[in-house]
């Protein structure tokens, strides 16, 4: 648009000049007349005349042209802001949905690290649980072993004890008899 609008100002322009030199030319020619006076200057300034009147016409008309581009420009300039202002709210809404993308995904990270923490935590808390576990189940077996150490040495001592009042009566029996 903006190259048709300058074609057309250079033609008005080509045309001006043009329309300056045929009225030069046709100054030029009255003069010519008036120091003639000859029927072949009078239908030269008539002809001039005519060119002149074209080239106004062709002037007219290029200025109407001109007047409706410029128009059509200022409507199209119009459009271009409306689309450039369209683009730039498109923009705007693209980047606060990237903003919430962005925070939901940080929050999603968090999440998932706390979840990976619980279950390293859960995990290290059954480590540590099984570990309690197995050492009950050796404390277990321990206090097996020494109740059944206890049980044999309360057998044996029984069985000493036993001996040791056969012993006695024994003793009593030949304390008696000696006495």
């Amino acid at each position: 648009m903006r190259a048709q609008h300058d074609a057309i100002v250079e033609d008005l322009r080509k045309n001006l000049e043009h329309d300056t030199r045929i009225r030069d030319e046709s100054r030029a020619v009255l003069l010519a007349q008036n120091r003639n006076l000859s029927s072949n200057a009078e239908e030269r300034c008539q002809q001039l005349t005519a060119d002149s009147n074209g080239l106004r016409s062709n002037l007219t008309a290029l200025d109407s042209q001109h007047k409706q581009l410029k128009v059509e420009f200022g409507e199209m300039r119009e459009k271009l802001f409306s689309k450039e202002r369209e683009i730039v709210e498109k923009d705007q809404i693209l980047g606060e949905y990237k903003l919430r993308l962005r925070q939901f995904g940080s929050e999603n990270h968090e999440n998932t690290q706390n979840q990976l923490a619980d279950k390293q935590k859960t995990t290290s808390e059954a480590i540590g649980m099984a570990d309690v576990t197995a050492k009950m189940i050796l404390l277990e077996q321990k206090a097996q072993n020494a109740e059944a150490k206890l049980d044999a040495k309360v057998q044996e001592l029984q069985i000493r004890g036993k001996t040791i009042s056969r012993l006695e009566e024994k003793l009593r029996k030949v304390f008696i008899l000696m006495f």
